[in-house]
């Protein structure tokens, strides 16, 4: 719609016929033979939306090494995944999904990130849970005990109903 080139690439058959069949710039592979195949410093940004939890660690350093040395001065890079600090989230979406290999903190892979070369690195967090399933304030709030109890109602609230994904986004 914006008139960017872009190329998708994902290592299931149904989902890259999808693809295909809306006229969509796609290719069946996986991440580290595709970026391999490419001219260093040649992409202008890259964008992997739930698929480092899918990689082990040493695959994961080597992605993020890879998307490192194929993007261009200035490109950018976002990595978008699963949130382990919500730990609802994780009992009940990570684990449903038997590919999933582990959770990746986002003080990790911001580590990580920073130790292969890439700068302005954040994290965004994504898709608050609903307030609906949050636990419910004391509304009576002006005793001393209410306070209390809101305060702890709210550090349990993002522990378990925060936000359900995170975005990496950085540059070379």
């Amino acid at each position: 719609e914006n008139g960017i080139k872009a190329k998708g690439i994902d290592t299931n058959e149904d989902m890259v016929f999808v693809c295909k069949e809306k006229g969509l710039d796609v290719e069946l592979a996986d991440a580290i033979s595709y970026l391999k195949s490419l001219k260093d410093n040649n992409l202008e940004g890259i964008i992997a939306c739930q698929v480092i939890e899918h990689l082990t660690t040493d695959v994961l350093i080597e992605f993020v090494k890879l998307c490192c040395q194929k993007l261009k001065k200035e490109g950018k890079m976002i990595l978008e995944t699963i949130n382990p600090e919500c730990l609802t989230t994780l009992a009940t979406n990570f684990y449903v999904d038997l590919s999933h290999i582990k959770p990746i903190h986002p003080i990790a892979i911001k580590f990580l990130s920073q130790t292969i070369g890439f700068t302005n690195v954040e994290i965004q967090y994504l898709s608050p849970y609903p307030e609906i399933y949050k636990l419910k304030l004391v509304e009576d709030n002006k005793s001393e005990d209410s306070e209390v109890i809101n305060e702890n109602f709210e550090q349990l609230n993002k522990l378990l109903f925060g936000y359900q994904e995170y975005a990496l986004i950085c540059k070379k």
